[in-house]
């Protein structure tokens, strides 16, 4: 899991500062168990931060992408948007 800043502002109403940015979780499954775990895991992790708050974050719409594989592995990436005020 990664959590990449983007750009901040102010707000013009109270003057709280907004930051934004990505949330990337990467999920890595052996080959041989198919795609089906690899996506049964991404599915799990996206509704965990699918348009939830925690505290001062509150996050957008998760999106899952196919990575493909790689010698060993099979992966697959959940993005997440963010916005976080302070």
């Amino acid at each position: 899991m990664s959590i990449l800043n983007g750009s901040s502002d102010y707000r013009a109403i109270n003057h709280k500062k907004i930051n934004l940015g990505l949330i990337v979780i990467q999920v890595f499954t052996p080959i041989n168990t198919g795609t089906v775990t690899a996506r049964s895991y991404a599915d799990t992790l996206a509704a965990i931060f699918d348009d939830q708050s925690f505290d001062d974050v509150v996050c957008g719409v998760a999106s899952i992408a196919n990575i493909g594989t790689s010698d060993i592995w099979y992966q697959m990436n959940i993005t997440i948007p963010y916005r976080r005020d302070s």
